[in-house]
């Protein structure tokens, strides 16, 4: 059977076929791709057994893997999973594997998994993976500037600096109230029409909270970056995000994305406060993090990128 006239079975991967999926990571990225641990086969696939990534695969008639894609989970932003770990081997590219084995396990996404929205990265020199994110009707929401990894960027130039849109595919969603500062409320508004979602903009009280603020953080070395999410902002945010932000430039870290909670009265000023650290806006994170309610009631909806 020639490759033209293979046919593929798709499903989630079993134990044996990360081995797989390594073969053709290395033989697109050699040992330079960011994720890892998906250089270790048993790590690879107990990370895949207990669901801290879903990995789906596409097998030929001889059980060769074909291609790969993963949902891989934030801590950060619970209710979204993210696209990651596409490779088509090369010797079935042009047969729209990539673009078939999203589109499948967005459905597994949305029959099977308690999301509210799925999100990517696709860098923003890499074409088809755009194609392959518009095909499926994510929506640009953000977008990370220049980025130093020469892992990643490799094809470029060994020091290039690249960039990363981020994109998402809201699988539901429900009316917000969320507080925009005011210069960028126009952006917010555009990204929140172009994904079909419902917010209302509310004028900010700007009386701090008693209380401790709600940050976390979570750090990539390879991509030599760190995510801060500030889920609740109290009257200490100033000297934590302080403190949070000379942490990461200590280690080395060039590069920190800043997601704030809009759901927060305080967030416009909070945004003030980050762009005092050097912080700037670079899109709108939809409510990605799943709704609920803190012990103190506050509901914690959208984030916000700067």
């Amino acid at each position: 059977m020639s490759v033209e006239d293979t046919e593929f079975d798709f499903h989630l991967m079993r134990r044996g076929e990360a081995e797989g999926v390594i073969r053709c990571i290395r033989d697109e990225y050699g040992d330079r791709y960011p994720y890892r641990m998906i250089y270790d086969a048993d790590k690879f696939y107990e990370s895949s057994r207990k669901g801290e990534i879903i990995s789906m695969v596409a097998v030929d008639g001889g059980n060769n893997t074909a291609a790969h894609v993963a949902l891989a989970s934030s801590a950060l932003m619970p209710g979204t999973m993210e696209l990651c770990m596409g490779i088509v081997c090369k010797r079935y590219r042009n047969r729209s594997l990539m673009n078939t084995i999203s589109r499948k396990m967005l459905d597994h996404a949305s029959e099977n998994l308690d999301l509210t929205s799925v999100n990517s990265q696709p860098v923003t020199h890499h074409v088809y993976a755009q194609k392959v994110c518009a095909a499926q009707d994510y929506h640009c929401c953000g977008f990370v500037f220049n980025i130093a990894n020469e892992g990643l960027f490799e094809s470029l130039g060994k020091y290039h600096r690249g960039s990363i849109a981020l994109v998402a595919r809201m699988l539901r969603d429900e009316r917000r109230i969320i507080y925009v500062p005011e210069e960028v409320t126009d952006l917010v508004n555009s990204i929140v029409l172009d994904m079909g979602l419902e917010r209302e903009f509310a004028v900010s009280r700007g009386i701090f909270r008693e209380g401790m603020s709600d940050i976390s953080g979570e750090a990539d070395d390879s991509l030599q970056f760190a995510d801060t999410a500030v889920r609740r902002i109290g009257d200490d945010i100033e000297e934590r995000l302080t403190s949070e932000y000379e942490g990461q430039v200590s280690r080395g870290r060039k590069v920190s994305r800043l997601l704030l909670n809009l759901c927060d009265p305080n967030a416009p000023a909070a945004y003030d406060i980050a762009k005092g650290l050097g912080y700037f806006c670079t899109g709108d994170v939809p409510r990605l993090l799943r709704h609920r309610l803190s012990d103190d009631g506050e509901s914690h909806g959208p984030s916000y990128r700067v």
